[in-house]
């Protein structure tokens, strides 16, 4: 995949790696290591000055921890920053969307390597919108689930048992899934098809869209029992390894062999593997038919986890729940994707404390066999001033899990922080210092997806909390000021930088400015939050 060497032999350095992409990374460590340069933002470099470059005898071999990786944001996203995207030794490899990131809606055509499936892309393949595959819902209702849901604004899912008969294989005549395999045969036939390796066939983002038809039910009851249940995982898992099959059997057949990964959703509806638990605490297949074929990938997305805490901790109120779901899919499919959260939708101004345990939930994915991490940040918000920070400490520990994590985040904060790093670092020892104590108390809660937990409360917050970090900031860039042994420009950055650590804090006020200054102050203090917001913005 993307490892490489880095070897001296005599007078000279070898980088070499068994792909392009991987020599690009050699290279990038050794700069790296060998010239002090270090990559802290899509806009920010370190490179030293020195006279002179010491080189010394190395044998060197770097792999990375998971084969596909991804901070998800603005930084390192080929939108944005190309060159940083690279740098920053992130592969999302034939993953990447540059149009809308996500599930299911994509304009896969356009670009070679991506197959999104749902229900828009099968009815029209050139679509980037739900709203155009509506006239085949229209034709053949029985493809599609027979479940509503008022916020689904009317589109469905695929009912996964249409066409698939009770052994797996594909039924004769039309269907559902016969006409998603034909639509796949056809990208695979067409212009570039050569160049398209994965698939997804996935779950719209929506509870309860589960399909209810007589078939649907009879087959959740034998190998679960309930809708939404390991009976829904299993008839999924039957209905990809289906369409799985098919393909790649013509695909040998008439491309010389080769062949197409596949991947489904274990999210919400289908997150439970349809596994049962042995008395040693093992989990085993409900059925052969619910493992997952060589070329299917199942992609565990842990949304409703409580991102106080490590999933693998046992404090995390769905502990038991997690460990099945990543140690049942681990037996139920030879492939695993990650989509982690790193967090809050609704306040991701604040800071979020995910360095005490970020590096336990890349331990426990990469244990339970995972080859691709997504780590959902933020692609479009741009003044969040910690998310660089914990993307820089993130990818080192894609590649390497033993990495120190102090020593990484007392570099980064010293290399782009310069003069203000000291007050950052108090500033963050005190938000992890104060989150600390609340998981001890059991009071603390932060779920990725929902508006109103301990961590969104304004009430969690004492205002001498928040003011001991104003204090923190101004005395700072008072002292910074006043140094004498700084540049102007050295100062000016300093204190530019610090001031957009402001943001978090203030970020909590402006949740109910009311609970903690007169409202005839207001004016001026949104003033300055937006001001702050608008020069953190990097277009």
């Amino acid at each position: 995949y993307d490892g490489f060497v880095i070897k001296t032999v005599g007078d000279n350095v070898f980088i070499s790696a068994e792909l392009e992409r991987g020599a690009r990374y050699g290279v990038y460590s050794f700069i790296e290591r060998f010239f002090g340069v270090r990559w802290l933002t899509a806009t920010s470099t370190h490179v030293p000055k020195a006279s002179t470059i010491s080189l010394y005898p190395c044998d060197i071999k770097e792999e990375p921890e998971f084969m596909m990786r991804k901070w998800h944001s603005y930084a390192v996203d080929q939108r944005y920053n190309p060159a940083y995207y690279n740098h920053s030794r992130t592969y999302y490899g034939e993953w990447y969307n540059p149009g809308r990131e996500y599930h299911n809606a994509t304009d896969y055509a356009a670009y070679p390597g991506i197959g999104y499936l749902n229900k828009s892309d099968i009815a029209n393949c050139d679509c980037n919108t739900h709203e155009k595959g509506i006239p085949l819902s229209e034709a053949h209702p029985e493809y599609w689930t027979d479940a509503t849901n008022p916020s689904s604004k009317g589109y469905y899912d695929i009912c996964f048992s249409n066409g698939v008969a009770e052994d797996g294989t594909l039924k004769d005549g039309p269907s559902g899934t016969r006409w998603i395999i034909d639509k796949i045969k056809g990208v695979l036939s067409g212009k570039d098809g050569d160049s398209y390796n994965w698939f997804h066939i996935g779950l719209m983002d929506y509870r309860g869209l589960v399909c209810k038809c007589e078939t649907c039910l009879s087959r959740y009851a034998k190998y679960g029992g309930y809708p939404g249940g390991p009976g829904f995982s299993a008839v999924m898992v039957m209905f990809i390894n289906c369409v799985e099959h098919e393909v790649n059997t013509w695909l040998k057949e008439t491309q010389n062999g080769r062949t197409v990964n596949f991947s489904a959703f274990a999210y919400h509806d289908s997150e439970e593997p349809p596994v049962t638990v042995n008395a040693d605490g093992t989990y085993e297949p409900l059925s052969e038919l619910c493992v997952a074929n060589e070329n299917v990938y199942m992609r565990v997305a842990p949304i409703d986890a409580d991102y106080a805490y490590a999933i693998s901790d046992e404090r995390q109120p769905q502990y038991e729940y997690y460990k099945k779901m990543f140690g049942g899919w681990s037996v139920c499919a030879k492939h695993l994707l990650v989509w982690d959260y790193v967090m809050n939708y609704f306040d991701s101004l604040m800071y979020y404390p995910s360095l005490s345990y970020y590096r336990e939930n890349l331990r426990l994915y990469r244990d339970s066999g995972a080859e691709y991490i997504f780590s959902e940040c933020s692609s479009s918000r741009r003044e969040i001033w910690h998310a660089d920070l914990r993307m820089y400490i993130a990818n080192r520990l894609y590649w390497n899990l033993d990495w120190d994590i102090d020593l990484l985040l007392n570099e980064y904060l010293t290399l782009y922080y310069g003069a203000a790093a000291d007050a950052v670092k108090e500033i963050i020892d005190i938000y992890e210092s104060f989150y600390s104590e609340k998981k001890a108390e059991g009071t603390l809660s932060i779920k990725v997806s929902m508006a109103q937990t301990s961590y969104n409360k304004v009430e969690t917050y004492p205002l001498e909390f928040l003011e001991r970090q104003f204090s923190i900031i101004e005395n700072a860039t008072e002292k910074i000021k006043a140094d004498i042994t700084l540049s102007d420009g050295e100062k000016e950055s300093s204190i530019k930088l610090l001031s957009h650590v402001k943001l978090s804090p203030m970020a909590i006020v402006m949740k109910n400015y009311g609970s903690f200054y007169p409202l005839e102050t207001q004016a001026e203090f949104v003033k300055e939050y937006n001001q702050l917001r608008k020069e953190c913005y990097i277009d």
